[in-house]
């Protein structure tokens, strides 16, 4: 069987599975995890890149479903393809009824980051938004629904949900409101004008309808030291909604900011966390219900590598190190909790590169996951 094969995957561990490996499936490489639960159904999101590994080229979206908390899987299924496009950053949802939402984002197979950032790209190619809905764990989704013009601003070149999981609120006023972090740029005539922002979508009708809700500052100067991107958002017991991103700006690390309204504003715009030394990457907030904030993000300095799980006990104040979810190359990263109340991630992860595989991690009690 060629490299391509379906059977040609990697060991597992009993807390580390892989799901998706590269070279598998006729797809070249699996990149950007989601991860949902509902009860002990869990559903596994990714992109299967078909061309390469890289951010352009034919990219479809692609889940495996497991009815038994993560302990066996269902085989691989594309849930959405476009022809000549990319279909990527998924962010899934499980709605108060139980319902799975699912939003994607499109562009032209051809167009690159820096491209969508200037104006002159065709409107078919540009960055597009849908909606899609299951009426429960694995059960098929319906066609894709796009709802670009609800939520992009006539401005913005660059334009992504996520990555990693949506939020349901379960408080407040707010109560079912789905929240998408999100993040966005302004048309700027060069890549090195522009600077990112971090922006929530919101839907209070399960998904069906969106618009724009809290937006961070968009004014910040090229090479400023806080440049929001790739965000992720947490509901405290409280109702605030705490928002984490990655830092674009050359320091890295981590940035967060917090929503006293259900996401219709942003009590102050981002601010660093200088207790999170890590590098520019993508990663994923949760919290457990009772005060507790599990954020999974690379735990080295520099380099995409020991993904690890750090805790705040102080709404997102303050981190600390946790366990190391895998050693070795990892780069992005979605965390869920499952039945039992311990969280689980999907992790991008290998013994040579992080993009040889996306792994199903379930770290025990013994870790220091409580």
């Amino acid at each position: 069987m060629s490299s391509r094969g379906v059977d040609r995957e990697p060991p597992t561990t009993p807390n580390e599975q892989v799901l998706f490996a590269a070279g598998t499936h006729g797809y070249a490489a699996f990149r950007i995890p989601a991860l949902v639960t509902s009860g002990t159904h869990v559903l596994a999101f990714c992109e299967g890149r078909r061309d390469s590994a890289g951010d352009t080229g034919r990219i479809d979206l692609v889940v495996r479903h497991s009815p038994d908390s993560g302990a066996t899987w269902g085989p691989l299924t594309v849930v959405t393809r476009r022809p000549d496009h990319t279909t990527g950053n998924p962010m899934p949802f499980v709605t108060a009824t139980g319902e799975i939402v699912l939003l994607t984002m499109t562009n032209g197979a051809s167009v690159h980051e820096s491209e969508l950032m200037r104006p002159g790209v065709p409107e078919g190619d540009r960055r597009r938004v849908w909606v899609q809905h299951a009426p429960g764990p694995g059960q098929p989704f319906g066609p894709p629904v796009e709802v670009t013009d609800q939520v992009r601003r006539s401005d913005w070149g660059w334009f992504a949900t996520g990555p990693g999981h949506g939020l349901t609120l379960a408080h407040g006023p707010e109560r079912g409101r789905l929240i998408a972090a999100c993040t966005h740029s302004i048309l700027a005539a060069a890549p090195g004008d522009h600077s990112y922002g971090g922006h929530l979508m919101l839907s209070d009708d399960g998904g069906h309808t969106w618009r724009v809700g809290a937006v961070d500052s968009t004014a910040r100067p090229a090479g400023a030291a806080l440049n929001p991107n790739e965000a992720t958002a947490a509901e405290l017991p409280d109702g605030v909604v705490y928002v984490n991103a990655r830092n674009q700006a050359s320091a890295g690390g981590r940035l967060g900011a917090w929503s006293d309204d259900g996401g219709e504003s942003l009590r102050a715009p981002f601010r660093p966390h200088p207790d999170l030394p890590v590098p520019a990457v993508q990663g994923s907030v949760l919290a457990n219900g009772s005060g507790t904030l599990w954020l999974s993000t690379p735990g080295h300095p520099d380099e995409r590598r020991d993904v690890t799980l750090w805790r705040s006990d102080d709404s997102g104040a303050a981190w600390r190190r946790g366990p190391v979810l895998h050693a070795g190359p990892g780069a992005y990263s979605d965390l869920a909790l499952l039945a039992d109340g311990t969280p689980a991630a999907l992790v991008e992860a290998g013994s040579g590169s992080a993009y040889e595989s996306i792994r199903f991690i379930h770290p025990t009690r013994t870790e220091g996951i409580q």
